[in-house]
């Protein structure tokens, strides 16, 4: 690699470190933080063993302010330090908020398999937290909530996803009794099922409640469970209702592969209902631009073609300040944001991505200057909040 080139790599890294560093702006001005002091002490009040392996942890701050608004659906980012000096942080839904002035996370602990460590920190947690202690809580961050609406709600979970389904039934229960909800939970036996009975619980003060659960392995006696994996085929579903999904990415496919054969689209499609799901939504669409493709921007010497996604987008970069003399694009072209991914790579795996029929060209690339350097010595703390577009994630 040329100086020239690396040069180049350090411009791009930097112009899409500003749209971050903005972002997490955004988000902390949206959440009214103090961006210098993003954490706030919580302790610990309660714990409750839900599993063999996962556990609850009821948290109140220790700061004595009042609890953050919390949407249900959302999470938190949770920080401790280590036995060996190292501070991790994680992210877990808020599994309640039925205390009141209290926050609830569900933590599964993550056990290695095939040679691989268990999880750092749920393992600390599980081990080591113990009522009385205190870790530092991000606010609430996340979209992965359910909007006021009289259509109806099915709620499918597998594994850790049920920590997002108990805070959106509590909310239902809590403001719209009169809405139809369904439940339907896979797991890989009922010993395993956390928060199963609360569920069920809360679900007694919704007017039409409908729960399904689908184990690997059903115990004798259980005339609740269903056996193998979830059939969604075997659920009524109202040709309107609204779909919330969350767990493991098999599942949630597994989920949204049934919905389809059942005529379930997204928003605004014009079919029966609409569907969303928890975590990063991606949608990739590549395409190989004109094999003569010389010089991806910022960079000479390319050797054959580069392999471009565009996204729909605000506006064309600025050839000069990522390094280039002069630049040509083909006009049937969208706009696109720049991410440089690997070398001779260039993709954005948001949804919603519209393909680019022809990768830019740059013409005497100079070394870029200025804007490298001054974002160069800012010293930053990383992010308290995630920017994740959805969802609760659960520490892996």
């Amino acid at each position: 690699m040329t100086p020239e080139v690396a040069a180049a790599w350090d411009e791009v890294y930097w112009l899409f470190a500003t749209q971050l560093i903005a972002e997490e702006a955004r988000l902390y001005q949206q959440a009214q933080i103090d961006a210098a002091h993003p954490l706030r002490p919580y302790r610990l009040v309660r714990r409750i063993e839900e599993t063999a392996d996962v556990a609850s942890f009821v948290l109140e701050p220790a700061d004595g302010l009042p609890l953050p608004e919390i949407a249900a659906g959302q999470y938190v980012s949770v920080f401790v330090d280590l036995p060996d000096g190292r501070r991790q942080p994680r992210q877990y839904t808020v599994s309640s908020t039925a205390f009141g002035h209290r926050l609830q996370i569900t933590v599964l602990r993550v056990r290695g398999v095939n040679g691989a460590p268990d999880g750092m920190v749920s393992s600390y947690l599980h081990d080591h937290l113990q009522p009385g202690d205190t870790v530092e809580v991000s606010a609430p961050a996340g979209d992965f909530v359910v909007q006021p609406s009289d259509i109806p709600l099915l709620l499918a979970s597998a594994g850790a996803g049920i920590t997002t389904v108990l805070p959106i039934v509590e909310e239902i229960a809590r403001t719209q009794p009169q809405r139809k909800i369904i439940v339907a939970h896979a797991d890989r036996a009922a010993k395993d099922h956390a928060l199963r009975e609360t569920v069920l619980h809360i679900g007694r003060q919704i007017d039409d409640f409908t729960a399904y659960s689908w184990y690997e392995k059903v115990e004798d006696g259980d005339t609740r469970a269903r056996q193998g994996y979830m059939d969604l085929k075997e659920v009524p579903l109202p040709d309107d209702v609204q779909v919330f999904t969350c767990g493991p990415l098999p599942f949630m496919r597994h989920v949204r592969t049934s919905l389809i054969e059942r005529g379930c689209r997204r928003i605004g499609s014009g079919t029966r209902c609409s569907a969303r799901i928890c975590g990063p939504r991606r949608s990739r669409r590549e395409v190989q631009p004109p094999p003569q493709c010389r010089t991806p921007p910022s960079f000479s010497g390319c050797q054959g073609s580069a392999r471009t996604i565009a996204r729909r987008p605000r506006r064309w970069p600025n050839p000069r300040r990522l390094g280039c003399a002069r630049a040509t694009y083909d006009e049937r072209a969208r706009p696109f944001n720049l991410r440089a991914q690997t070398e001779f790579e260039l993709a954005d795996k948001a949804e919603g991505s519209a393909v680019m029929t022809r990768a830019p060209t740059c013409v005497n690339p100079p070394a870029p200057q200025g804007l490298s350097d001054r974002w160069r010595s800012r010293q930053r703390r990383g992010p308290a909040m995630p920017s994740g577009r959805s969802g609760g994630p659960i520490e892996m």
